[in-house]
């Protein structure tokens, strides 16, 4: 059996079983008070947000995505927003420029319409706020607690999508989105938003992944609470952390097909939060195109690093595509970890980040 296969036997058996038929709860005093699936309670505001745990903005810079996670579960459910970045920057220029030439802040904020601020505490900046509603161009609702936004792009073609961690579903939800880079340099923003949206707004269940098992590599459904998520550069990997499985999923994205989810990996330390890809190093891309012009294929591996509220470590993941079985079945390997010790308990981490160039490495440091 190929490498992986045992691990993924027993993992569905472990995790995947009990997770029929499960939602997102809330306990409040000690007893459950509800479950949000995006079935039932008040429908999602579309012309707001509401919580916004993910932003994104297109390549082309058109378009910022958001992602809005209903904490508080006023709704029943969350949404992701198309906003019209051209609109946000015509109406704030007279800010900018006006604050620039030497006027004053409230000669700044009345060449934009606004007045001045008088709760910088709460809403920083010079100004009173903007209403979002005139900027968003789409919008589709989801599930309740998203907590993340990542964007993907296909490095052989002009297509995208969009990949929200639900904690509230469990699922990762995706969209199929424009490149709005056109092939000639220039930009045309289209702020599409494609998730087999329904009548009442909801994207289908299609584009939840993870729920279904019979829409699985492996047969398999994704563990609870998806938190941090992360792609290979490809956009082929996509890894996300479970903050309260001890576990890390990868989902494969296949451009031509839609994603699914492949595998994941359990026992780790306590609380995988955040992930972040490692960017390939250049001399990986030196030996591809050595193995390439000698006949021959390079495996490179991506790596992502995992973060952990209960533990005091960083531990590497390592997205392995199984490119030579048939049909191929992609997993993950844990390949290694180092201690984090720059604080007095080193836990509780929230996030990580990679910087890739040393310069800007330096400036950070210093």
């Amino acid at each position: 059996m190929r490498a992986g296969g045992n691990r993924a036997l027993h993992h569905r058996r472990a995790i995947a079983a009990p997770l029929l038929g499960w939602c997102a709860c809330v306990a409040l005093g000690g007893s459950l008070v509800g479950c949000f699936t995006g079935a039932e309670g008040r429908q999602p505001q579309a012309d707001r947000l509401y919580y916004p745990t993910g932003l994104r903005v297109s390549p082309g810079l058109t378009t910022l995505y958001v992602a809005n996670s209903n904490f508080d579960l006023q709704f029943a459910g969350g949404s992701v927003q198309a906003l019209n970045l051209r609109l946000i920057r015509d109406d704030v220029r007279p800010i900018v420029e006006t604050l620039a030439s030497g006027a004053s802040r409230s000669e700044a904020c009345a060449a934009a319409g606004r007045s001045g601020n008088l709760d910088p505490w709460l809403n920083p900046g010079p100004c009173s706020y903007f209403s979002v509603q005139p900027y968003i161009e789409s919008y589709a609702f989801i599930g309740a607690f998203a907590s993340g936004l990542l964007l993907t792009h296909d490095p052989d073609g002009p297509r995208a999508r969009l990949f929200v961690p639900v904690r509230g579903d469990p699922s990762i939800t995706y969209f199929e989105v424009d490149d709005d880079r056109g092939a000639d340099g220039s930009v045309s923003p289209s702020f599409r938003l494609d998730c087999l949206k329904g009548a009442d707004g909801y994207c289908g269940s299609g584009h939840r992944v993870g729920q279904d098992p019979n829409h699985s590599l492996r047969g398999i459904q994704l563990p609870p609470d998806p938190y941090g998520i992360a792609g290979s550069a490809d956009g082929t990997g996509i890894v996300s952390a479970h903050q309260t499985q001890s576990a890390a999923s990868l989902l494969y994205n296949d451009w031509a097909a839609a994603p699914e989810l492949a595998y994941f990996v359990g026992d780790l330390p306590a609380g995988p939060t955040d992930v972040a890809a490692i960017p390939e190093p250049a001399m990986a891309a030196v030996a591809r195109e050595s193995a390439a012009a000698a006949g021959r294929t390079f495996d490179y591996r991506p790596g992502f690093v995992l973060t952990f509220l209960g533990a005091a470590e960083v531990d590497l993941l390592r997205y392995v595509t199984d490119e030579g079985a048939v049909p191929p079945r992609p997993f993950l390997t844990r390949v290694g970890s180092v201690p984090v010790s720059t604080n007095a308990s080193a836990f509780d981490s929230r996030g990580i980040a990679i910087v890739d160039d040393i310069e800007a490495a330096i400036i950070m440091r210093l």
